[in-house]
């Protein structure tokens, strides 16, 4: 068992916090753009974020070790793909 606490890469301190989010703005608010106001749900699709944040100097990074749900970006691109091609039509 590994009981030697997180140090963040920039200044080495061991005063961190993690931290998640449930929702991205910046996929929320492409999605806004390209359907309209449900294109807000697509914010949904890049959740579940696990990050460290250092207390000192506000450096953040990923939780080594963690698989973070990354097939919203892909999913994402493959709805939009769809919608082109169905558009093209």
């Amino acid at each position: 068992m590994n009981s030697q606490p997180h140090r963040c890469p920039r200044c080495g301190s061991v005063h961190v916090k993690p931290t998640s989010s449930s929702y991205s703005m910046p996929l929320g608010c492409l999605g806004g753009l390209l359907f309209g106001w449900w294109g807000l749900l697509v914010g949904l699709l890049g959740g579940e974020k696990i990050k460290l944040v250092c207390l000192q100097c506000g450096h953040t990074w990923p939780l080594p070790g963690h698989a973070d749900a990354g097939c919203g970006c892909a999913i994402l691109i493959i709805i939009i793909a769809i919608i082109v091609f169905i558009g093209g039509c």
